[in-house]
């Protein structure tokens, strides 16, 4: 990792199996490496390393996927950027594909829905963002305030989803999620739609529980109307699997929601969590220490 901006490394491993954790500690000794005996999932395992960042007295937090890496302007471009925009609550540079020859794939719809901020200037130097309603968490800047108001991510979601979630409540809170198009990072993943994953895979089940489990958690809704929604969007889904004989696909909606209904309970409460401004999902005890 090559940065003119030298931060604070807090590397979590997920109980990796393939030698990293040992190419981390002879090659990165001054990293904090966290070693976790099971994997976590995304969502838990990102908290933890926010809250030892916390408790070591961060002003920011930059999340960065495993497959995932940066320039060596790139922090401290961010840095100064976050600065200058007023009420960032995520500031994300745009995504390359691994080579760095193109957008990432999934990028692009991001920024089909931005909104261009007015003129920004950094160092009498004219810089370009934009305002999205959404941008995936493989490499978020979150100042200390976004942690603090909106908290960490839902340990609900197991896999995927969770950024999604985390996207509304900053919403939510009323701050604003940034892309700087003048920053790059290279995100080395398959180049694929989600149009194309196996409908009958493990994956596509896994989108179909978090797509609903974020759409009844959206703060804004109220906690029946949430369910309403999630009811008929997923009988929709249902309808048009069936009418293109897809019986298994369309079976899948229907077990996604009444596992949802079968936890109203817990996701209510958690729901209810987000709507405060505190470091939500967060230990306080650590955030504090």
């Amino acid at each position: 990792m090559k940065s003119e901006y030298i931060p604070e490394v807090i590397i979590i491993d997920n109980n990796s199996s393939d030698g990293t954790k040992e190419f981390i500690r002879e090659e990165f000794s001054t990293f904090q490496l966290v070693s976790l005996e099971s994997n976590l999932g995304f969502g838990k395992a990102n908290n933890l390393g926010i809250e030892m960042a916390l408790c070591q007295g961060t002003d920011a937090v930059f999340l960065l996927n495993q497959d995932a890496y940066i320039q060596s302007d790139t922090l401290g471009q961010l840095v100064a950027l976050s600065i200058a925009i007023e009420g960032v609550g995520i500031l994300s540079p745009i995504q390359l594909n691994g080579d760095g020859t193109q957008i990432d794939v999934g990028f692009k719809n991001y920024l089909n829905q931005s909104r261009p901020l007015n003129d920004l200037y950094l160092n009498n130097e004219k810089v370009h963002a934009s305002e999205v309603g959404f941008v995936n968490a493989a490499a978020w800047f979150l100042p200390k305030e976004t942690l603090l108001v909106v908290g960490g991510f839902d340990p609900q979601f197991p896999h995927y989803g969770e950024d999604f979630d985390y996207c509304n409540r900053v919403k939510y809170h009323g701050l604003k999620i940034i892309v700087a198009d003048d920053i790059v990072v290279c995100h080395d993943r398959q180049q694929i739609l989600s149009s194309d994953v196996d409908k009958l895979s493990a994956k596509f089940e896994n989108g179909i529980y978090v797509n609903l489990l974020a759409l009844v958690k959206k703060p804004g809704d109220l906690k029946f109307l949430s369910f309403i929604k999630v009811f008929l969007y997923a009988m929709l889904q249902f309808s048009k699997e069936v009418i293109f004989l897809n019986f298994k696909v369309g079976l899948l909606y229907i077990s996604t929601l009444l596992k949802i209904i079968g936890s109203f309970q817990l996701i209510s409460q958690s729901k209810r969590s987000t709507r405060l401004r505190q470091s939500t999902f967060l230990k306080i005890e650590l955030v504090e220490c």
